[in-house]
């Protein structure tokens, strides 16, 4: 069973491209006025990776992707995040749910409230679940900007949806997390909350 649906070359590319729009995007270089750099996305499992059965039966299933909830994070109140539906193939659901985040929501659901919180991150590789545990390497920058949500509860909400998965570690750029040997969650430093949520 395939797992991944970008082919390597095509990944690679792809991956190049991701690193050069992070360092476009950082502001160094940039004229004033100049045309802000398209968000090049990635979402890659990890080479030889385990065949994960993300979901049973049907060929395809409707899953929830997980956005930042704008009202709520203006007013800083918990839940941050809420879900928007997608229909994709059963095999590669994780990786799907994944690139469908990073597409970001659609108007009607941006109208909605609903937007996406990069942290700076342009897509992410290395996707493999091991035991129950989902690891995945963000791809670009990372930075939680002081902000009570973050691309990592995004990823970490649209992954532990499905059964498979118990835990969620998120790697930074620098290939670093805060718990890379535990059972529970990990995040990044990069994504690490700064300021108090009420």
């Amino acid at each position: 069973m395939s797992r991944m649906p970008y082919k390597g070359g095509i990944v690679a590319a792809v991956l190049a491209a991701a690193l050069l729009a992070g360092a476009c995007s950082s502001g160094q270089g940039n004229a004033q006025g100049a045309q802000p750099q398209p968000r090049v996305t990635l979402v890659s499992a990890a080479p030889n990776a385990p065949a994960v059965d993300w979901v049973e039966g049907t060929q395809t299933t409707s899953i929830k992707v997980f956005f930042a909830y704008e009202p709520n994070v203006e007013q800083r109140r918990p839940p941050f995040t809420r879900p928007a539906a997608r229909e994709v193939h059963s095999d590669e659901a994780g990786v799907l749910a994944l690139q469908a985040l990073f597409d970001g929501p659609r108007r009607d659901e941006e109208a909605k409230g609903l937007r996406f919180e990069s942290s700076g991150a342009t897509g992410v590789s290395d996707l493999r679940v091991v035991n129950g545990v989902a690891s995945l390497k963000l791809v670009g920058g990372c930075d939680a900007h002081g902000s009570p949500v973050t691309v990592g509860e995004e990823i970490t909400n649209t992954l532990k949806q499905f059964k498979v998965v118990k835990a969620v570690k998120i790697y930074g750029p620098d290939g670093t997390t805060t718990d890379p040997s535990g059972t529970g969650d990990s995040l990044p430093a990069c994504l690490v909350r700064t300021t108090a949520v009420t």
